[in-house]
């Protein structure tokens, strides 16, 4: 009979301490082929399994993130309640080891207390962490382009007009155009023959005869 109470009180312990197994929490996301981003928004999602106890008798939930299953890393949220059915993490990228893309989730309620853990899932660096100091690399590089730019437009000569205008009229010159030099002192002349042939040879004329 001792033997049995024996039986019945080390069952009993058992049974108490194996409740949380029996939890109502269910995680459906992460999953074991849930890969989230450092840095980004992650989204975990889980429902009521219709086992004790109920979600409406749960207390607040806090969720921790592990590196596996058992080195702890960071608080993630507090205070989620269990009905919401869903909550929206942040992964901070600084307790993100390098190399390790094993993670879980632990659900810890106080009321009654129970650990509830999600499948292994991965997590991938922020790519945008890594890229951050090369942002302003571009804009240093157009600065020199610029002032590149700057410096062969100041250096080119530019053209004359005036001596475009001098070979211009230099061609028209050598072409013997209206333009050419003496071309006035050549009509003078005509005109001086001219009027010595028909007007003063004439006048001489008849004043000789005159005479």
């Amino acid at each position: 009979m001792a033997g049995l109470v024996i039986v019945l009180s080390v069952l009993a312990t058992f049974w108490c301490f194996s409740r949380p197994a029996a939890a109502a929490v269910y995680p459906t996301k992460p999953t074991a082929t849930t890969i989230y981003q450092a840095g980004a928004p992650a989204e975990v999602l889980w429902i009521e399994d219709s086992k004790r106890p109920f979600l409406n008798i749960t207390g607040l939930m806090q969720i921790d993130l592990y590196e596996g299953n058992s080195t702890y890393l960071a608080t993630l949220a507090e205070n989620v309640d269990p009905q919401s059915l869903s909550t929206t993490l942040y992964i901070p990228t600084s307790v993100i080891p390098r190399n390790y893309h094993s993670f879980t989730l632990h659900f810890v309620t106080a009321e009654p207390h129970q650990i509830i853990y999600t499948a292994d899932f991965g997590i991938i660096p922020n790519a945008f962490s890594r890229s951050s100091s090369a942002i302003y690399s571009p804009s240093s590089q157009v600065v020199t382009v610029t002032s590149t730019i700057t410096s062969v437009s100041t250096e080119m000569p530019q053209p004359s007009v005036s001596q475009k205008g001098g070979a211009g009229l230099g061609l028209r010159w050598a072409l013997g155009g209206r333009n050419k030099p003496g071309g006035q002192l050549a009509i003078d002349a005509d005109k001086m023959k001219f009027r010595v042939t028909f007007i003063v040879w004439p006048a001489l004329v008849g004043l000789s005869m005159a005479l």
